[in-house]
């Protein structure tokens, strides 16, 4: 399967013009402050999967939601990602990277994918 730029593309601009809903530390989490999701939480989202928040667990420390499966909790949120994004395991170090190093990995992907960054 072929690296979905189109979807990766999506990602990125939706990241650039909302920094502040981007955390690499969960895929999904709903705070008082508002929803973030990290790039995987954001493949999901912006392809149309449903999260599933029923089996989210709740940080005393933190204080939030977060969500780990997707669509009735039939796949985790990573596998959901990889899959849809066409994503090898390597590839998918891209979700376990740190903000700014995800940003970068994400356009590597976008050129590896045949689009330009």
């Amino acid at each position: 399967m072929p690296i979905n730029t189109d979807l990766l593309i999506k990602i990125r601009d939706k990241i650039r013009e909302h920094p502040e809903q981007h955390d690499q530390a969960h895929w999904a989490r709903r705070t008082s402050c508002g929803t973030t999701y990290c790039i995987a939480g954001w493949a999901a989202v912006l392809s149309g999967a449903r999260l599933d928040w029923s089996d989210h667990w709740t940080d005393q420390y933190e204080g939030g939601a977060r969500a780990d499966t997707v669509n009735s909790g039939a796949e985790t949120i990573d596998d959901y990602a990889q899959r849809v994004l066409g994503l090898d395991n390597e590839q998918c170090a891209l979700f376990d990277t740190d903000n700014g190093g995800a940003l970068t990995r994400l356009d590597e992907l976008i050129v590896e994918g045949g689009a330009a960054a």
